[in-house]
Parts: C-alpha cells; structure tokens; sequence
C-alpha cells in the first residue's frame, strides 16, 4: 500500500528477488534500478532515484548554457553594426564564427531544451519516463503524486537515499572444493576427463553406427526384392529361355568381407547362347 493505494510487486527472475515499487530491470546494465527513469546512453548508466537530480541539472544547465551562447553570439553582432555602422552581411563578414557558433547552439538547444521541459513535466506529476511511455497512470490513479510543490521537493530537495550496494567491501573469495587429478597414464583415454577430442570420437562412433544399420538395412531390401537361394547366392533372371537363341549366361559369384557377406549378380549381356551341349 502506498499513500492508500494498493501497488503490486513484481519478482525479478534475473536478479531473484522481488522489486520494489517502480523499480524496474534495465537490460544493458543487468540490473534492477530503483524508481528506474531509462537508460541513457549519452552518460552511458541509468537514471533512477539516485542520479536522476543530477540528470535533470545537468540536462537543464546545459539548456541554459545554449542559450546564453547564443544570446551572447547575437550580441556581438550587433555590437560590430553600431560600431562601424555596418550592415548585417558586412558584421557577419567580419566575424563568421560567431555565426557558425549561434547555428551550433541553435539546434542543440532544441534538444535539451525539449528534454528540460519535458523532465519538467515529469517531475510536476512525480512521474518517470518508463512509466509515461507505458501509460501506467492512464486507468488508475499515481499513488505518487503529492501536489507540485511536493513533487518538485521530494525530488529535488530532498536528502540522496544511500545505496544498497556496498563498493567499499571487501571481496570475498569463493572457496572451491579441489577435484582429484587424473593423469593420462595412469587412466585409460577414454576415462581421462575434459579431454578436447572426446567430444569428436563420440561423435565419430554414433556416425559408424548409424552407417553400419543404414547398410544393414540396404542388404535386407535388395534380398527381399531379388531373392535368396539355398546357398547364399542371390540369383538375377533374365527374360531369355534355355532353348531360345539368344540366352544370356548367368555366373553366380559371391564374395564376403570382414564385417557382412554380399551377393553380386554380374550378367553378360548381348552375348549369344552356345550351340552344341558340350559348350553348355
């Protein structure tokens, strides 16, 4: 409950814990940053409840230092008009940084010029930035916003809250238990740990296994579709008969190999059938 109004609390998964009103996590600093504003990258860390006075001077002084450079540009031009009664072009001829110095201020003073203002806004109605571009305060009342005055005071006057963070602490030293030590003699190579080939053996093995059943799965559709004999041999048939005259001689071969026997059909083909009985 805030000022009466009920505000719901949200857990960080990131930094596990949960997070206090209109604290938010910021991405690129990986941190959850309390009354968090944005993320600016021209100071390049966040603004939240601890800088964000400082963002708001800063931003606003040099809003007013654009200002008085351009005021004081101008003048000197008009000072160089009544001294010499010179014309516009003629002072600008004789001083042309002070022309150049007058556009550079111009610009930038719309920049931070707009951004004062809009801070400004911000700070009236005790807003932030990352809640006014989510329209967090659009449906339901700001359990935050104490008047103007109030506002103004609580951010700008008041005492800095201490940090949650202690940067003068001395580090503690994790304390990691010793794992034993293998030697490559005296354990085989594939019990030797955090070996930077075991991955690539393992690898290379699933590999063998799996073209050793692809093969094995090769063999047993090529006999289903050809047929196996009594003997082992797989025999091929052609379309010629014994009597007719251009029968093609089968030779029925078969060789085997370490790991799986195979059969091979070699057929001769455009040869005729023999004559006599002898030849046959």
């Amino acid at each position: 409950m805030v000022n009466g109004v009920p505000v719901r609390v949200k857990y960080c998964e990131t930094c596990m814990l949960y997070r206090p009103p209109r604290c938010s996590h910021c991405s690129k600093c990986d941190n959850c940053v309390e009354r968090f504003d944005h993320h600016c990258p021209w100071v390049g860390q966040c603004i939240g409840q601890r800088n964000y006075r400082y963002f708001f001077w800063f931003v606003a002084s040099a809003a007013v230092l654009c200002f008085y450079v351009f005021s004081m540009c101008a003048l000197y031009i008009s000072l160089l008009m009544n001294k010499g009664h010179h014309s516009v072009v003629e002072a600008i001829k004789i001083s042309p940084a002070s022309v150049a110095v007058m556009a550079y201020c111009f610009i930038c003073f719309w920049f931070v010029g707009g951004l004062t203002g809009f801070h400004s806004y911000l700070i009236a109605n005790n807003k932030t930035t990352y809640e006014n571009l989510k329209y967090k305060y659009s449906n339901q009342p700001n359990a935050f916003n104490l008047g103007c005055m109030h506002n103004c005071f609580e951010v700008l006057c008041t005492k800095r809250k201490p940090s949650r963070i202690n940067l003068r602490a001395i580090v503690q030293e994790e304390h990691v238990a010793s794992q034993p030590r293998f030697s490559r003699s005296s354990a085989p190579e594939d019990e030797t740990p955090h070996r930077p080939r075991a991955k690539v053996e393992d690898d290379l093995e699933m590999g063998l296994d799996i073209l050793k059943t692809t093969r094995r799965r090769s063999d047993e559709l090529s006999d289903e579709e050809f047929g196996t004999g009594s003997n082992g041999a797989t025999y091929h048939t052609t379309g010629c008969t014994p009597d007719s005259d251009n029968e093609i001689p089968v030779i029925r071969t078969m060789t085997e190999s370490s790991s799986e026997a195979r059969d091979l059909d070699i057929s001769v083909g455009n040869a005729a059938c023999p004559s006599s009985p002898v030849q046959k």
